[in-house]
């Protein structure tokens, strides 16, 4: 089925926090510092990230590219981009691949 916008992200977003409820602290730290470059979250929470020099907290965006592309991050804003995965399975799999080469898969500022 084609969905608009607003329901892949519906979708795609409610499949990635069902992802995290699954994952370790240690997962958790690695998913962190592959989105923001940090491996901890500021005093005072995500909403800190702004005060830091970051643009704020985590943003989540549909990316270009085929479901065999990987997930991607921008670390200058917080933003992790997912390909339009056809399952959450899928999803779950190209993340942890994804966060495997997270300490050289930043784009750059």
């Amino acid at each position: 089925p084609q969905y608009g916008p607003k329901q892949w992200y519906q979708r795609r977003v409610r499949g990635f926090w069902e992802i995290l409820d699954s994952f370790s602290q240690d997962e958790l730290v690695i998913l962190l510092k592959f989105i923001t470059g940090y491996s901890r979250v500021p005093h005072g929470g995500f909403s800190q990230f702004a005060v830091i020099g970051s643009s704020g907290p985590i943003k989540i965006s549909k990316g270009n590219g085929t479901v065999e592309n990987l997930p991607k991050s921008s670390v200058c804003f917080n933003l992790l981009l997912l390909p339009e995965y056809t399952s959450k399975e899928m999803l779950k799999d190209r993340l942890n691949t994804a966060m495997s080469y997270a300490s050289v898969g930043f784009d750059q500022c």
